[in-house]
């Protein structure tokens, strides 16, 4: 009985000492709330303010009206996963749950776009400006859009564990050069005569063709196949990283270069006449 009572006396002196205060404290309660609640729309425009910043920094070969146009226009936000384990901030691989988020303006009086890059989670509450990134794209089909889609994404799924986060947007962000090479490559044949014939017949009319990428220290990122001369059917056979003496060892021609990307592909059925001759 003694506890019973000495609960309800102190409820009664909760009640009093709350009564009268009702108001201020739920107000109070109210504006903590907001204040530790904020919005995804707040870290996106203080995401934005970050990105106008370094962009005016960076970009020198904007005229004034122009920056102008960056600090009074709204960007489109670009987003993509990023792929791997553990997170960019304590791990140099790429971190499943982070998302890479580009900061976007079409400035009028300039080809392509400028993209402001930077890696954060979902609500861009910790995203920061990393790159200045300026992207043209291209007016007509690129030749190796197609194919360098397919390596990029061959190296998200499977690669990611032996590349840098440097090195995975290296892959992403430019074009490879476009190889004619001569590696040793086993194919399964079918065991039935006149299947065999007809697979040869069509394997005879491919080429080996390899896309690849420079990621430093000597060594590139490679993707090895086999396809039609105007590159369709190709199909990934061998990937990897490679050291540039050994990718240049079996290089018959260098087909396109990450600079050719938007030029025509040439005729791979002609040999060209700085093909090298293999014994």
């Amino acid at each position: 009985m003694y506890l019973g009572k000495s609960v309800i006396l102190r409820k009664e002196i909760d009640m009093k000492y709350f009564k009268g205060k009702v108001v201020p404290f739920a107000f109070f309660a109210f504006v903590l709330l907001l204040c530790g609640c904020r919005s995804d729309i707040y870290y996106q425009n203080l995401a934005v303010e970050k990105a106008r910043k370094y962009i005016l920094e960076k970009a020198d070969d904007l005229d004034w009206k122009q920056r102008e146009f960056v600090r009074y226009s709204d960007p489109v936000l670009l987003h993509s996963h990023v792929l791997g384990s553990g997170g960019l901030g304590s791990s140099e691989r790429l971190g499943a749950e982070q998302r890479q988020i580009c900061v976007t303006w079409q400035i009028p009086g300039k080809k392509g776009v400028y993209m402001v890059f930077g890696v954060s989670n979902g609500r861009m509450s910790n995203w920061y400006p990393e790159r200045l990134l300026r992207k043209n794209y291209a007016t007509h089909p690129e030749p190796l859009a197609g194919v360098a889609n397919t390596a990029r994404g061959y190296a998200q799924n499977n690669l990611f564990d032996q590349l840098s986060v440097k090195q995975m947007n290296h892959v992403r962000f430019t074009s490879p050069a476009l190889l004619l090479t001569d590696f040793k490559i086993e194919i399964k044949k079918p065991d039935d005569p006149e299947e065999r014939k007809a697979f040869e017949a069509a394997l005879a009319k491919k080429l080996q063709l390899t896309l690849a990428w420079e990621i430093g220290n000597g060594k590139s990122l490679f993707f090895c196949g086999r396809g039609m001369p105007d590159l369709s059917a190709w199909q990934i056979e061998r990937a990897g990283i490679i050291e540039n003496s050994e990718l240049t060892a079996r290089t018959r021609r260098t087909v396109l270069t990450p600079a050719q990307q938007h030029e025509v592909l040439p005729d791979l059925t002609v040999p060209a006449a700085a093909e090298k001759t293999k014994k």
